[in-house]
């Protein structure tokens, strides 16, 4: 099936998946290619962190979430932020197939119920592997993928992370599939293919991130599926207690979380890294890194968290002056 085909016989489907999308957004409801981004601000959360892909919003009722979708190889941004009291935070990102660009910030007090600013999207592609003669076989995909950002936390109680994960149709990957590889992520518990960088506060932290992993998909040869790559950025608070103390976190990953490529397949345990083809409905080349849009494209979006974030410091020091 060539690219034209596919992208020709998923775009009605597409379509009409897009035209009842929840207003709540779920990567289980998008169809390649397409995807989401939600960025939301609230004074206080759950604490617990939400998987990214998942629905975010039911975490922000005490606050608010913007959100934006896309099809095909458009983009989609969204920000939003927050200001009362000594409280103010603020998130935004921008999302197009191949690529994912967040930032967010927090000042909070420690008796601050978890306040959070976080942004939670990806992008799905419907996509197709052939291998001559190997027709109907599962096989091992092994897609590289890499993030650059910085993170920083500061007083006693201030977290900022980003997490990535993956997902074939509505299936999160599982670690134990051959070939993934969580590169040089954090290192904490899970049965998925969940990467993440984060930094807490106590003492202040601030790290650069050159982030590097390699997703395992087990696709059978011939049949279309779904890829589809989420991401979560927060910055937040790590506890909540009864001190006044003010912290502050950010997170910076405008420059991305990127796709490399498809780096080879793994057939019976051997690595193939030639004669295959992968068709995708967004006529991307999974093969190569996929192209990111010029900076000037998604740079204006970005700004609008300064922006966003500006106004809500000003408020935070308007009222700091007013008591």
């Amino acid at each position: 099936m060539s690219t034209r085909t596919l992208a020709r016989a998923t775009a009605l489907l597409a379509a009409g998946v897009a035209a009842s999308l929840h207003a709540a957004p779920r990567h289980q409801d998008i169809v390649g290619p397409g995807g989401f981004m939600q960025s939301c601000a609230a004074p206080s959360s759950p604490g617990a962190p939400r998987t990214p892909g998942t629905n975010f919003t039911a975490d922000f009722a005490s606050g608010h979430c913007t959100l934006a979708y896309f099809t095909g190889n458009d983009t989609a941004s969204a920000s939003d932020a927050y200001s009362g009291g000594n409280i103010s935070n603020a998130s935004s990102g921008s999302v197009g197939i191949g690529h994912i660009h967040m930032q967010s910030s927090n000042t909070s007090p420690g008796n601050a119920f978890f306040a959070i600013a976080a942004s939670n999207g990806g992008f799905e592609d419907r996509l197709l592997l052939n291998l001559p003669g190997q027709t109907g076989k599962t096989v091992y995909m092994l897609v590289a993928m890499s993030a650059d950002g910085t993170v920083s936390a500061s007083g006693p109680a201030g977290a900022s992370q980003i997490e990535v994960t993956g997902y074939m149709n509505t299936s999160e990957l599982m670690a134990g599939n051959p070939g993934y590889s969580r590169g040089n992520s954090d290192l904490f518990t899970t049965d998925r293919q969940r990467v993440a960088w984060g930094a807490s506060s106590g003492p202040n932290t601030s790290r650069v991130i050159d982030g590097h992993w390699t997703f395992s998909v087990p696709v059978v040869v011939g049949t279309a599926f779904d890829l589809g790559i989420y991401a979560r950025a927060q910055s937040s608070q790590r506890s909540y207690g009864a001190i006044s103390t003010l912290s502050s976190t950010a997170l910076d990953f405008s420059h991305s979380v990127l796709v490399q490529g498809v780096s080879g397949i793994l057939l019976d345990g051997n690595l193939v890294t030639s004669g295959y083809t992968v068709a995708a409905a967004s006529g991307l080349d999974w093969t190569q890194p996929l192209p990111v849009p010029e900076p000037g494209t998604w740079g204006l979006m970005l700004a609008g968290l300064g922006w966003l974030g500006r106004v809500a410091r000003r408020r935070l020091d308007a009222a700091r002056n007013d008591v």
